[in-house]
């Protein structure tokens, strides 16, 4: 997207969203304004700006002025959704080492089992495939959408703690769950379940690489 539209970003996505991209907008400087946050004077600098660019179409009425959004405006937005998508659809993916665990995944998949089967809508594997990953990329999975939260619950001589999810592609072809307990013990280390033996089945060997995707 060229630069030199980034200004306007804002009052464009605003009057995109107002005019469903295709419509007209009658509105005044002062409502805009105060629906944009902007002062009176910005909103008419920018509306004026954006005609002489050719991203609005703007005409003054007798109670206020007439918007619509020219394609070259439109198209701006577009390359604006093209860059988005691009950069979230690379921060989709996860990738990790795969690392041995504390033994324990399959005592604690077999407690949360129905649970988990509720919630997510798969009866796990009795176990989970731990994959070492860094700060960055432990980072976007907790601020990911889609977390599914697993409440913790009582047993009469244990209390366990609340597990978090978020559905995934493990290896491009098995589906399954990234699962962090909110009482955890490891250091940027992820669990993944799946209805199946995913070492197993993609043939995974500790130190090796797999990719996860978020759904």
């Amino acid at each position: 997207m060229d630069e030199q539209y980034q200004p306007y970003l804002h009052l464009l996505l605003h009057l995109a969203k107002n005019t469903k991209l295709y419509g007209r907008r009658e509105t005044s400087t002062m409502k805009l304004a105060e629906e944009t946050k902007s002062s009176q004077q910005t909103i008419s600098r920018k509306l004026q700006e954006m005609d002489d660019l050719g991203l609005i179409e703007r005409k003054v009425t007798l109670t206020g002025i007439t918007l619509l959004l020219t394609a070259a405006g439109i198209h701006v937005l577009e390359d604006l959704h093209e860059e988005c998508e691009a950069l979230f659809e690379h921060q989709s993916s996860i990738e990790g080492e795969i690392i041995s665990g504390l033994g324990e995944g399959k005592y604690y998949v077999r407690l949360y089992r129905d649970r988990i089967q509720k919630s997510l809508h798969f009866r796990p594997f009795y176990g989970t495939l731990n994959i070492k990953v860094d700060d960055a990329t432990l980072r976007k999975i907790l601020l990911a959408k889609g977390k599914v939260t697993i409440e913790g619950f009582k047993t009469r001589n244990r209390t366990f703690g609340k597990v978090f999810c978020w559905k995934t592609a493990i290896g491009g072809s098995i589906t399954g769950a990234i699962i962090l307990p909110d009482r955890s013990t490891h250091k940027n280390v992820i669990e993944v379940i799946a209805p199946v033996n995913i070492r197993k089945k993609l043939k995974l060997e500790n130190g090796g690489k797999v990719q996860c995707r978020l759904k």
